[in-house]
């Protein structure tokens, strides 16, 4: 059970950054400030400037900075970056998708719920509204709307590993271990990168009685991380 329960913290789902966040700019890879404070000084002063300077007025201008701050875990400071953006841009889908996407990483799924829902009703066959609303309901313990929302974003998005890895898990969390078995491979054979996805299908794989073809998995996600305190434990 704690192998499963550690998958689930809202920091280690998986899912990169919506894709509309290609539309804003700058990665978070891109950012080269040096040291954490003064990461957090640079920040708080140029939100503090923006209303007076102009500064990140547009709804772009501001995803790209809360983007570089995301690239530096400054999760909590890109959420109030996003909250002054959507007063200036309420309008905006791709602000509104960052901001949920953050929320269901510090914790705040239920309100990531309630950020998405109106999202889902105006673009119903958008596959990043539907992964993270299945993230968030992942997260909330809501295992069969989880998995609904995985399996419409897979609709829409086939093969993606990391939709399939999620829907692997919420599966082997409802209990329905050879389907999640059977979603864990094709994670994998889809090009599922990563320690997580070779554990999470090595678990499954010994769930189901293939002991060998187990060891061989945990093996591919210690290659990964060969340093992972965890992935060393449970190979021991």
């Amino acid at each position: 059970p704690s192998a499963i329960s550690s998958m689930v913290d809202p920091e280690r789902i998986s899912g990169p950054l919506p894709a509309c966040a290609a539309r804003g700019g700058a990665s978070g890879g891109q950012v080269f400030y040096n040291g954490a404070g003064m990461k957090r000084i640079i920040f708080l002063f140029l939100l503090l400037l923006a209303p007076a300077s102009g500064f990140a007025q547009s709804a772009e201008d501001y995803l790209a900075q809360a983007n570089q701050m995301i690239g530096m875990y400054q999760w909590k400071e890109a959420l109030a970056l996003l909250d002054q953006a959507i007063q200036k841009h309420p309008g905006s889908t791709e602000l509104r998708l960052r901001q949920a996407y953050l929320l269901v990483r510090v914790g705040a799924s239920g309100d990531a719920d309630r950020v998405l829902r109106p999202l889902l009703a105006a673009h119903p066959d958008d596959s990043d509204i539907l992964r993270l609303l299945g993230e968030a309901r992942l997260s909330l313990g809501d295992y069969g709307a989880a998995a609904g929302f995985f399996r419409q974003a897979l609709a829409r998005t086939p093969n993606e590993p990391i939709l399939l890895y999620n829907l692997a898990l919420t599966l082997l969390l409802e209990g329905r271990k050879e389907d999640a078995l059977k979603s864990a491979a094709e994670a994998v054979q889809k090009g599922a990168s990563g320690a997580e996805a070779h554990r999470l299908y090595a678990l499954l794989l010994g769930l189901n009685g293939r002991h060998q073809e187990s060891a061989v998995q945990m093996k591919a996600a210690l290659a990964q991380e060969p340093k992972n305190a965890r992935l060393l434990f449970e190979l021991s």
